[in-house]
């Protein structure tokens, strides 16, 4: 079974990663895992007193990989996964990807500081009615602490399902790519004249912000609008009422202001000048307004409607704990004849667009 993967099988149907993951006595051997591309030159042997086994040429940060925990009658299923999971994790880390698998006395930190590893992957995976679900999870080799998550279905083991992005558990960002999280409906800053405006200024900026996020393979679970304390409060009965991995709270702001152009705005000190030059002075006036106005229609007004939008969004983790904060800015400006609404729509789609590069970015 496992020719494609060189790695010492694992000693005992039943033996789970739950031991390992709480870094008790038990964990599997890293020395034991799979062999480095190529076997170091034999050494003579030298008397002296006997010193630590080094880690293995190439691997100075190795992945280390433990089989997902299970039932004993999905033992099999945990295997496959885990061949699965070391193939994609090494074709894009190579032979720093090390699969553990005989199960010995050392802990984890130990295994971890002999191999020099820092992040090591596990999980666990149960079959419901003939599905299997599957949750990976990479965590700090040192402190055992969650660093990223995968959860996913399977029927078969020919391959992963296409969606499942293993390097979000090795590069996480603030998000985790192909998660789903609970979004709090936005509140917005704005003091706008007319209501009904801004309510679809706010519609539109969080629309803006589901569609980025499902651009990023992440998905959202709008709740109804809640108080942000009581956001943080209740933040664990949310993700578990949504089977969420994180809370997205957030405000945002939006303005729109105009400013005359010079085409039309510097001719009103010279019509002032001439309303009250005698007689003619009037005249020339009403003139120049007229023939400014006529440019201005013909040529296409220079008088310009600026749009800014600003849009602030915090992470929480299931625990209400901030993960990560930050902002997105954007900045339009059109001309009264063009399209005004389009820029008002690009201002909001910048902030936003800004905002959820830098959520969904990688560390």
């Amino acid at each position: 079974m496992y020719e494609t993967l060189p790695f010492i099988r694992l000693r005992a149907a039943g033996v789970t990663l739950a031991a390992a993951m709480m870094i008790s006595a038990g964990v599997a051997r890293a020395g034991d895992a799979t062999a480095a591309p190529q076997a170091p030159p034999p050494v003579p042997p030298v008397a002296g007193p006997a010193v630590a086994q080094p880690a293995p040429p190439g691997a100075e940060s190795p992945i280390l990989v433990f089989q997902p925990s299970s039932s004993v009658a999905d033992v099999s299923a945990a295997q496959q996964l885990t061949q699965l999971v070391a193939a994609r994790l090494r074709f894009m880390y190579g032979d720093d990807v090390k699969l553990v698998a005989d199960l010995g006395t050392e802990t984890i930190a130990q295994i971890a500081h002999r191999l020099g590893a820092h992040v090591y992957v596990g999980g666990s995976i149960e079959k419901v009615n003939g599905i299997y679900y599957a949750d990976l999870q990479s965590r700090d080799a040192t402190t055992n602490a969650v660093i990223a998550e995968q959860r996913f279905s399977m029927s078969t083991f020919d391959a992963l399902p296409k969606d499942v992005a293993l390097v979000s558990l090795i590069e996480p960002g603030p998000m985790i790519p192909n998660a789903h999280y609970v979004f709090i409906p936005l509140t917005d800053d704005a003091t706008a004249d007319d209501p009904n405006a801004k309510d679809a200024y706010l519609q539109v900026t969080q629309d803006d912000v589901i569609k980025h996020l499902t651009a990023k393979g992440i998905t959202t679970a709008l709740v109804p609008s809640m108080d942000p304390v009581d956001v943080r409060i209740d933040a664990g009965d949310l993700c578990r009422d949504n089977n969420a991995t994180g809370v997205l709270v957030g405000h945002t702001w939006y303005k729109q202001d105009y400013k005359e152009g010079a085409l039309k705005g510097g001719a009103k000190g010279l019509e002032k000048a001439l309303v009250i030059v005698p007689i003619a002075g009037p005249i020339v006036a009403g003139m120049l307004n007229a023939t400014t106005n006529a440019v201005a229609g013909a040529g296409g007004s220079d008088d310009k409607y600026v749009s800014h939008s600003v849009i602030n969004m915090t992470l929480l983790s299931c625990e209400g704990k901030r993960v990560w904060s930050g902002s997105g800015m954007g900045d339009t400006q059109h001309f009264s004849d063009h399209n005004v609404a389009s820029g008002q729509i690009g201002a909001i789609d910048l902030a936003v667009s800004t905002l959820v590069d830098n959520l969904s970015a990688r560390h």
